[in-house]
């Protein structure tokens, strides 16, 4: 089967990358669509599609998800055509990229079978009419309002700066010219309307048509998908008339849609179209037939997809005692109790400061994530200005959850034992330390305790990487400038301000 040129070839591995198990989702959909298609078949006499309405927040996995259910589908031998609204959206008329998608999906077939190829060109030409009518239309009304203000401006000055008796007869010629042009404009609307509904009943037939035609092929299986993704991207008026299109043009059997949206974000596209008072819920429930939500991803889940998706290198970042960076940052996010969209946000700030960090040491995730946790409240939030007054906040020491479990060694280095640490308070060991300078460390006590061994470490490794070992005076280190790269990279982030608190989900 061709490829759709709006999406790039998949591989056979394509789901081996999958961290939301939306290859699960993808398999149930599959199952549910085809068997609710046939049966909407037996139970309507009318001809009767599918249109899915697929909600989920940005950064949910749903271009993920509708790329790799396009592949499922592929293998499965189903017609599928995928479409981004979002990159279509300067499109005269929706129905045009439409089309043309689903043109290029049955390339194969429609090369080879004369009948396929009719019914199709028919379909097509009808399509375009509609979609030319709509057009016209529209550039119509814009040229009219602009000419039909000219006429009223001229009229007035004709009534305003003629006398009383070629006023009269220059508004009694005007108004049969009115009349005459309004008659022939109301002529030709209905006109228009006839065109448009009969080439939508062309446009019907011929697609059913092809659908059977398309049903009789053993190397294809029925319903064919269309596949459409970031429709809540798009311009309001836009994502309207592609809703529209769906709704009235394509209600045949043997087709099921699929609209990736962000529900809540089409809501208030829909609303700046309408007014605010407009029930977009109600509005939008017409146009769909069923809606299904991704499961909720567990913290682990989505945090291991978040880190592929932004590549984010964790060689880079140290955690407590070197354990695992990613099994640290879900301890955290869980002790913190942040939603996924707070852990996307945290991790997008992870994301600006390990790509512009200007150092060959590593990161201290430690005292890291406090800092960014206190910026995601507000560049001006208590605990950040502490922080960039190199202060350790308190409340960051008072979260009790904040813990992990570590095995050490014992003094003989043979046996080892299981302890509870408490991350803040290693936190707040570091932040101290980091104070000091460099010289001033060396008169540090050196407990052998776990800790202390491992604060001692970070700023070890630090000066070797900076100097060799060898300690510089009135030198202090970069772990203090982390706030101030946290800010900075703040700059780059579209939803984060000094006044605006963080919506939950």
């Amino acid at each position: 089967m061709a490829e759709n040129s709006d999406t790039p070839k998949l591989s056979a591995d394509y789901w081996d990358s999958d961290k939301l198990n939306r290859k699960k989702d993808a398999d149930y959909l599959l199952r549910f669509l085809t068997g609710y298609a046939t049966k909407r078949k037996k139970q309507y006499k009318e001809p009767k599609s599918l249109v899915l309405n697929l909600d989920s927040k940005w950064g949910g996995g749903k271009t993920y998800f509708l790329l790799g259910f396009k592949y499922s589908l592929q293998n499965s031998r189903y017609p599928v055509a995928y479409i981004n609204a979002w990159e279509n959206d300067h499109a005269k008329d929706p129905l045009i990229p439409i089309i043309a998608t689903i043109e290029d999906t049955l390339k194969e077939h429609l090369s080879k079978n004369q009948k396929i190829r009719k019914a199709w060109e028919t379909a097509k030409t009808s399509g375009l009419k509609i979609a030319r009518i709509a057009v016209v239309s529209a550039a119509k009304v814009g040229i009219r309002k602009v000419i039909g203000e000219g006429i009223e401006e001229i009229s007035d000055l004709d009534i305003t700066s003629s006398g009383e008796t070629a006023g009269e007869e220059n508004n009694e010629t005007l108004l049969k010219d009115v009349e005459t042009l309004l008659n022939k404009h109301a002529q030709n609307l209905l006109d228009e309307y006839y065109q448009e509904k009969q080439a939508t009943i062309n446009f019907k037939e011929n697609l059913t048509l092809l659908l059977n035609q398309l049903n009789h092929l053993k190397s294809i299986n029925l319903p064919m998908f269309v596949l459409i993704d970031e429709l809540d991207r798009c311009r309001p008026t836009y994502a309207i008339e592609l809703l529209e299109r769906v709704k009235h043009l394509f209600e045949v059997n043997n087709i099921v849609f699929i609209l990736a949206t962000d529900t809540s974000q089409l809501q208030h596209s829909i609303k700046s179209v309408y007014g605010q008072g407009f029930d977009a819920h109600q509005y939008l429930h017409r146009f769909f037939d069923r809606t299904y939500t991704f499961q909720k991803p567990t913290i682990s889940e989505f945090v291991d997809h978040q880190l592929t998706t932004l590549e984010i290198d964790l060689s880079k970042l140290i955690a407590p005692f070197n354990d695992d960076a990613k099994k640290f940052l879900c301890i955290t996010f869980k002790a913190f109790d942040l939603t996924l969209r707070d852990i996307s946000q945290c991790l997008e700030i992870l994301d600006i400061f390990e790509t512009t960090w200007p150092y060959d040491h590593n990161i201290q995730l430690t005292v890291l994530l406090p800092v960014i946790l206190a910026f995601r409240k507000g560049a001006h939030s208590e605990e950040f200005i502490q922080f960039t007054n190199n202060t350790f906040p308190q409340s960051f020491l008072n979260v009790p959850a904040w813990t992990g479990s570590h095995y050490f060694y014992l003094n003989d280095r043979y046996s080892r034992s299981e302890r509870v640490v408490q991350y803040a308070s290693l936190a707040g060991s570091i932040w101290s330390r980091a104070k000091a300078s460099f010289h001033e460390m060396q008169d540090y006590e050196n407990s052998e305790s776990p800790e202390n061994r491992f604060v001692r470490d970070i700023f070890h490794e630090e000066s070797q990487k900076r100097w060799g070992g060898i300690i510089q005076r009135n030198t202090f280190s970069h772990i203090l400038q982390y706030p101030e790269l946290i800010a900075a990279g703040g700059q780059l982030l579209s939803e984060i301000n000094d006044e605006d608190q963080l919506p939950h989900e």
